[in-house]
């Protein structure tokens, strides 16, 4: 699911802001990690714009993790964007289709009574 959110603007921007602010913003971490592998099925401005919003739950401390083979110019943005700069656009905005969106809203539903436990147990 997660790829076919990526493939279009709306998709992504959907993805981030249904499912991957809301965890970030109700635990509040002192250190977000973002990992990215060989198959993460990000463009560069899509992983650059993530870490740049995933910085404000954080307090700025972001830990961004490339595998070797990752595009150079991969490494160029994220560490820009870590920097302060602003993100590359995501270039022509694309809807994502209904069925990405319903999925996305179904995963979000299964996943908040898992978010709302951790946050139970995780120290104050």
């Amino acid at each position: 699911m997660l790829l076919s959110l990526t493939q279009t603007t709306g998709g992504f921007l959907n993805f981030v802001l249904a499912l991957v602010l809301p965890l970030a913003y109700g635990f509040q971490p002192d250190l977000v990690l973002l990992a990215l592998g060989t198959a993460h099925g990000l463009r560069e401005s899509q992983a650059a714009l993530l870490a740049a919003l995933l910085r404000v739950p954080a307090g700025g401390r972001v830990l961004a993790l490339l595998v070797e083979e990752s595009a150079p110019q991969l490494a160029g943005v994220l560490a820009q964007v870590l920097h302060g700069e602003a993100p590359p656009s995501l270039g022509p905005f694309c809807v994502a289709s209904p069925g990405d969106k319903q999925a996305l809203m179904h995963l979000r539903r299964q996943l908040e009574s898992q978010w709302k436990m951790l946050q139970v147990a995780a120290p104050a």
